[in-house]
């Protein structure tokens, strides 16, 4: 927690938004291949390729949304893909809670 009158930390900004039920939609790249499910590395070759998006170019951060966009079609059986999501959620909740 920060002090009074001391500009809030990140941890500080991602409480209030969980606090509220956001969840943050811009990821950085080791929270973004956690969601995904790949190592960094990976993740970085295949945004390189092409296969996944680039970073939104006025955040720098990737986008939940686009990559939900490229993952949903590959998607091929609900009980799976909701427990990926738990997966993925609890992997970006880690990522950020080291940040």
């Amino acid at each position: 927690m920060t002090t009074p009158g001391a500009a809030p930390t990140k941890a500080d900004a991602v409480a209030s938004l969980a606090a509220k039920g956001l969840t943050p939609r811009g990821l950085t790249r080791a929270e973004a291949a956690a969601y995904v499910g790949l190592s960094a590395r990976t993740f970085s070759r295949r945004v390189a390729e092409a296969k996944l998006p680039a970073p939104h170019p006025v955040t720098g951060r990737w986008d939940v949304r686009a990559l939900d966009a490229v993952l949903d079609p590959a998607a091929t059986r609900p009980s799976a893909a909701a427990d990926s999501a738990t997966d993925l959620r609890r992997a970006i909740d880690a990522a950020i809670e080291e940040a």
